[in-house]
């Protein structure tokens, strides 16, 4: 059996036990089914996440969407000061759902800031990844894929290609408040949900300064529609990022929806219809939220 304890030097990857409460993963899965299914109500009348690929719904925007997202940020965050240092900053923080389907195909990829075919000019430590499930971690529900040792190949393996090739990939096991950490260069894979539910993980990046963030979390953090005191003394995670320079996975407004081209041809009104579409879209989202918890405490 494959240890995956202090093995992230080793392997690529490892295991963190225990590292956020059952009741706060348990409580965000709820929320994250709310939020994804809200987003593919609204993707019906092209207004919703577009970022749907092979079955996944990529959602970003995390902290403007509850509370409870910074809250799990803040708890490992400190796992990712021990790998990189003190600077490091948050580049990209989304919400992964997995949806049962036949027509999944394996994605073998590496993550920012490291492509197929790893730059030797980059440092070994520049990045770190995490997945947290919001269950437990298993085959059952299409639990992540990750090749052991594969963050020592500089080249891209031709077989890994392939949308139906597993090889020496192995899947990941955990029960829910563990937490994986990750070297971006370690090929992995996501894996077809066999269950009947959405299956959620947080997926986050943490980059050394030196790096652009992939998603402007600065962004979010400064139009917040709740007071977090750890994201208002932790300015290093956000304060530096750009305008966000991949679109992928985020729902930021209006120029991620089947409309996008309509309101380009308005940039004058650009600023304030993002600030409405937002601002509505919350209120709605929050709203379901408040009606979910009602009827669970009911």
């Amino acid at each position: 059996m494959l240890n995956t304890k202090n093995s992230l030097l080793d392997i690529g990857f490892e295991r963190r036990e225990k590292v956020i409460s059952g009741n706060i993963l348990s409580e965000l899965r709820v929320i994250s089914d709310v939020i994804v299914k809200f987003g593919l109500m609204l993707r019906i009348v092209g207004l919703g996440n577009r970022s749907l690929r092979n079955s996944t719904v990529f959602t970003g925007n995390l902290v403007l969407k509850h509370p409870l997202f910074a809250n799990v940020l803040q708890k490992v965050t400190p796992i990712a000061v021990e790998e990189l240092g003190a600077n490091c900053l948050v580049s990209e923080f989304k919400l992964v759902s997995s949806l049962n389907s036949n027509n999944f195909q394996m994605w073998w990829h590496r993550d920012f800031p490291f492509r197929e075919d790893i730059d030797v000019r980059i440092d070994d430590k520049v990045a770190l990844g995490m997945i947290i499930p919001l269950c437990d971690f298993n085959t059952h529900v299409g639990s992540t894929y990750m090749l052991p040792k594969s963050h020592k190949l500089t080249d891209f393996p031709a077989d890994y290609r392939s949308g139906d090739f597993i090889g020496d990939g192995v899947q990941l096991e955990s029960a829910m408040g563990d937490v994986w950490i990750y070297d971006p260069r370690t090929l992995h894979s996501g894996a077809r949900n066999n269950s009947s539910k959405m299956r959620h993980i947080i997926l986050i990046e943490f980059v050394l300064p030196e790096f652009s963030a992939r998603e402007n979390f600065k962004y979010q953090v400064e139009r917040l529609p709740y007071v977090s005191d750890f994201l208002a003394g932790a300015k290093h995670l956000w304060s530096t990022h750009v305008p966000d320079l991949s679109r992928f996975g985020s729902n930021r407004g209006w120029e991620h929806t089947s409309y996008r081209f309509f309101f380009s041809a308005i940039m004058v009104l650009n600023i304030k219809v993002q600030k409405l579409f937002l601002r509505v879209k919350l209120v709605l989202l929050r709203t379901i939220i408040n009606f979910k918890h009602s009827r669970n405490d009911d």
